[in-house]
């Protein structure tokens, strides 16, 4: 994609705003920033602080096939892993997404990106990008029935959920290696900021400053 630049007139408040929530959870000492990267194929770079120092990651690559999207990379310091960094940061850069307008060549005046896309390694990160940020498998080969069944978790009792979990381990395990690591994909234009932003709250709230 070539883009001319960006406007950020939604993300700077929202941004702060996440920012006061973060200190007022974990203290001065932690942060959020952010970075537009002047590069052929990655395009933003969200970083989580600490004293200063980043702990945890996630970089957007342009989509390879000229799709008007963005896969996530992330990355967390082994020493502050299952302090659910990571999982906070999805939340943050799907709102910053859903609110980035860009310019382009065309000169057809602001657009914004469709889809944020990952890939995974393992069954966990698959399940959370399911059943915590709405993403959906982008091959229909792999499509079992538990991934619908994931469309109805938010009403499930204790125990029904968890026996969701664990057939979705099971399924996931199941695969060939090819059919791991596959695109899974979250449409950004219908998306609903409020109920996003209330999911950072509660991401937030779990994570172990």
């Amino acid at each position: 994609m070539e883009i001319q630049g960006f406007d950020l007139t939604e993300v700077n408040p929202l941004f702060d705003y996440l920012n006061l929530l973060l200190k007022k959870k974990c203290g001065k000492a932690y942060s959020l920033d952010f970075k537009l990267l002047d590069d052929e194929y990655y395009l933003l770079e969200l970083h989580l602080n600490r004293n200063n120092h980043c702990v945890s990651n996630i970089k957007l690559e342009f989509s390879s096939d000229g799709r008007p999207g963005v896969f996530m990379h992330s990355y967390t310091e082994p020493k502050q892993e299952n302090k659910k960094y990571n999982s906070f940061l999805r939340c943050v850069v799907i709102l910053l997404m859903k609110h980035l307008y860009y310019f382009d060549t065309s000169n057809t005046g602001e657009k914004r990106f469709e889809f944020i896309g990952s890939n995974t390694a393992n069954w966990i990160s698959d399940w959370l990008l399911i059943s915590k940020f709405g993403f959906w498998l982008n091959e229909d080969d792999y499509e079992p029935q538990t991934y619908k069944d994931l469309l109805k978790f938010k009403h499930l009792s204790k125990q029904q959920y968890s026996t969701l979990r664990q057939q979705f381990k099971t399924t996931f395990l199941r695969r060939p290696p090819q059919a791991r690591g596959l695109e899974y994909v979250l449409d950004l234009k219908d998306l609903d900021s409020d109920s996003y932003l209330q999911l950072c709250e509660e991401l937030l709230n779990a994570i172990k400053c």
